[in-house]
């Protein structure tokens, strides 16, 4: 389990600062927070992929691929906690616990993946379809699409911009989708900090919740501090790797 923690202040009169090709933007009235970069353009096999999937058996197969594997992941889950609560209740139960637990996780682990690959591929023909011509995979993308993370005291949000334009037609589009990490808040810590601008001891608090989001086996914690005498503000990341 590694650790990767970044600091980045903003002094009085500061609200954006620019690091590795990631930008940090704080509204100091509204205590928002606005961190864009660089995404990434979808990959070649995806396109080929979906180009071929789709051709072959329409999307509407795709979709239904997509939903049974939901479903089959519901009702193993469900099948392995009713195994559990018949557990010692039955003759020979425990004897198949482990074949049956690694049965179940294979089977999950797969059905996950085909729902996760189904999607991308749904996605990636609903964008590439052109909006002028409408003729499909028509879309490339002519530049790297931006991803903005906005954390404000009611939420926070990531959504990704994309730039696409028509290799048939020409016509250019922009569209922002919402991005579905798995995110939530954290618990402020009690104990207070040296201002790194003032150099006053316990005079750094950390003045709103965390966020923490988690993308493949990594968890980012984003927390707030804010100095109680010269008004200097603090962010900290901190990026944790987290194994299967």
């Amino acid at each position: 389990m590694s650790e990767d923690l970044t600091y980045i202040g903003f002094p009085a009169g500061v609200n954006k600062k620019c690091l590795e090709g990631v930008s940090y933007e704080l509204d100091k009235d509204t205590d928002t927070l606005t961190i864009t970069y660089a995404g990434k353009i979808y990959d070649f096999s995806l396109k080929s992929k979906s180009s071929y999937l789709i051709e072959r058996y329409g999307v509407k197969k795709i979709q239904t691929v997509e939903r049974v594997s939901g479903y089959l992941i519901l009702f193993l889950l469900a099948a392995f906690f009713l195994y559990l609560c018949l557990l010692g209740r039955i003759e020979y139960s425990k004897q198949f616990f482990l074949a049956f637990f690694i049965i179940c996780y294979g089977l999950i682990i797969l059905f996950y993946a085909i729902t996760e690959e189904c999607g991308k591929i749904e996605s990636f023909y609903r964008d590439s379809r052109c909006k002028r011509c409408g003729r499909d995979f028509a879309y490339e993308e002519y530049k790297d699409p931006l991803i903005r993370e906005v954390s404000s005291r009611p939420k926070y949000e990531i959504n990704i911009t994309r730039y696409w334009e028509c290799k048939f037609c020409g016509h250019k589009d922009t569209r922002t989708e919402e991005l579905h990490y798995s995110q939530g808040r954290g618990e402020r810590e009690d104990r207070k900090k040296t201002c790194s601008e003032c150099n006053k001891e316990y005079a750094m608090i950390e003045y709103k919740l965390p966020e923490i989001k988690f993308i493949n086996d990594i968890a980012t914690t984003i927390r707030h501090y804010k100095c109680t005498f010269c008004g200097y503000n603090e962010i900290t990341i901190e990026e944790e790797y987290i194994p299967d």
